[in-house]
């Protein structure tokens, strides 16, 4: 009992903000990627998405970022190994990296930044196992559906772009995440 009260009142956890022209997105980091969630934190503890757009959106599949370039084929420069985890899935409002194809990236390595949400509320089972997924919306998705839901050009590009204003790390108690986002760490 002594250890969860320890627990619930002095843990935190390093999560994600993004904070977008339609709201804000909360989101989990998996400890089982941590490669991918040290990147991630890094990468925005740097300020890198700050004004970057969502490139990509397509309602009832996913909406993605995290692209320099805002095109689909910027990067920081480098990949992230894959750390692909067969409990970790793309259910609705999963966080994965993206990536170039097996074609020419049979090693599945991931993007340095950019990243999709899942918007589908089924989920996108076809893609397990052939990427990473390395977060969980914890709050937000109306957000996210809102954005996947905007009218786009023929390479599924919003037709006004749609930034991510800020993407800051905040921490968070156990107690913060049930009492403020109903939410239990695992």
């Amino acid at each position: 009992m002594a250890d969860r009260y320890i627990r619930h009142e002095y843990h935190q956890y390093a999560l994600a903000k993004i904070q977008s022209d339609y709201g804000d997105i909360l989101i989990w980091l998996y400890n089982q990627t941590p490669n991918h969630k040290a990147n991630f934190l890094k990468l925005a503890e740097a300020g890198f998405y700050d004004g970057l757009i969502f490139h990509r959106v397509i309602n009832d599949f996913v909406i993605q970022g995290g692209d320099p370039k805002g095109t689909g084929s910027g990067s920081p420069g480098y990949v992230v190994d894959a750390e692909i985890v067969s409990g970790l899935t793309h259910v609705y409002g999963a966080v994965a990296a993206a990536r170039t194809p097996d074609s020419v990236n049979p090693e599945r390595k991931s993007s340095g930044s950019q990243f999709y949400i899942v918007e589908d509320k089924n989920g996108e089972h076809g893609l397990d196992g052939a990427y990473t997924v390395f977060g969980l919306v914890i709050d937000g998705m109306k957000t996210v559906e809102t954005i996947a839901s905007l009218r786009t050009d023929e390479n599924d590009k919003p037709l006004e772009n749609v930034y991510m204003r800020n993407v800051e790390v905040i921490r968070l108690t156990d107690g913060q995440l049930l009492q403020k986002y109903n939410f239990v760490a695992p």
